[in-house]
């Protein structure tokens, strides 16, 4: 009886164990902060970048491309929970960072950046979840080539706003089109958001935001538009950061939008707040508490209602640190 007796606890006794060990769920290690966790994936999965792209595309979460020590990078990596990864096919564009890939008529579009050849004016689509890809033809009225800008999709179309050229020419412009392959450029009103860099633009509440970046003074403005033509300033109510740039944004829903990370000059200065923004009501910023390292050059992004950040990097006069992490934050508990 007595051997029975101790049989039992011990088995009750690992299954504690492994309960405290699994904690709710094992594909995460519990951060102990503001519902964020750090997933740690199975296998292989993608090298450690900044400058890269990561999007939810029809069910999966992709990371595209980037830069980091070996230089740029032209991989394509697949997961539908952030735990296990599939290197997809090797794409026929060239390794760059400093590109733009947005989900747009059920395809992804990869446009412009920043290859060893210098920047690029490309267009390519992919209409099989990233497994195979073609380069658009594009008419005589294009977008030149280009670096650190800004692509959105909004009233049912592509749009590419500002960034610069290899001569580090920045630009304030705004191309619009409906298929990847025609382009316009919007002839633009009254005051605009003016030339830069490092900036995010975002498509939310029938509108488009930009804000932050570099012209080449860093900014903090922040500007709106509901026809791409008329923009004006916007003053949050609330709490708001200083200049930032190299930051992440993402809408969470019809009514919030988060900006994470970033920084400023000099080096060193990168953050890991989160600014709640809202077009009506104040702005407030949550500060760390102990979730993901501060950082810029990450991204971002909404996928089955977890909101998941990855990767990026952060350097000072002393050293350079580059992360191959994912972080994640349940938005439906």
């Amino acid at each position: 009886m007595l051997k029975k007796s101790i049989f039992v606890s011990l088995i009750l006794l690992s299954f504690a164990l492994y309960l405290v060990l699994a904690g709710p769920n094992s594909q995460t290690q519990t951060a102990d902060t503001d519902g964020w966790s750090q997933v740690v994936p199975e296998g292989d999965f993608w090298p450690e970048r900044w400058d890269f792209q990561l999007v939810s595309h029809q069910g999966q979460l992709l990371v595209v491309g980037g830069q980091n020590q070996t230089g740029y990078l032209n991989d394509i990596w697949a997961s539908r929970d952030g735990l296990q990864w599939r290197q997809l096919p090797q794409p026929a564009w060239s390794a760059r960072a400093y590109f733009q890939l947005v989900e747009f008529d059920s395809a992804l579009f990869l446009i412009g950046g920043e290859t060893a050849e210098g920047m690029s004016s490309e267009v390519w689509v992919s209409r099989d979840q990233g497994l195979s890809w073609q380069e658009v033809e594009t008419g005589d009225e294009h977008f030149g080539p280009r670096r650190l800008h800004q692509v959105l999709v909004f009233q049912d179309q592509l749009v590419l706003l500002g960034g610069e050229d290899d001569d580090q020419q920045q630009y304030s412009d705004i191309w619009i089109s409906h298929s990847g392959s025609n382009w316009r450029k919007v002839a633009v009103d009254g005051s605009q958001w003016g030339q830069r860099k490092y900036f995010r633009a975002i498509a939310h509440q029938d509108s488009v935001m930009v804000l932050g970046g570099l012209d080449p003074a860093q900014l903090n403005q922040v500007f709106v538009s509901e026809d791409l033509l008329s923009w004006s300033a916007f003053s949050p109510e609330g709490d708001f950061w200083g200049e930032r740039m190299f930051f992440s944004s993402t809408a969470i829903d019809d009514t919030v939008i988060w900006f994470i990370g970033g920084g400023s000059t000099p080096l060193g200065s990168e953050a890991n707040d989160i600014l709640v923004a809202r077009r009506e009501g104040p702005w407030n910023l949550e500060q760390p508490k102990g979730h993901f390292d501060r950082r810029g050059h990450h991204e971002a992004v909404l996928h089955e209602g977890k909101f998941y950040l990855m990767s990026g990097k952060r350097e000072d006069a002393i050293e350079k640190l580059a992360y191959q992490d994912i972080w994640v934050r349940d938005l439906e508990r």
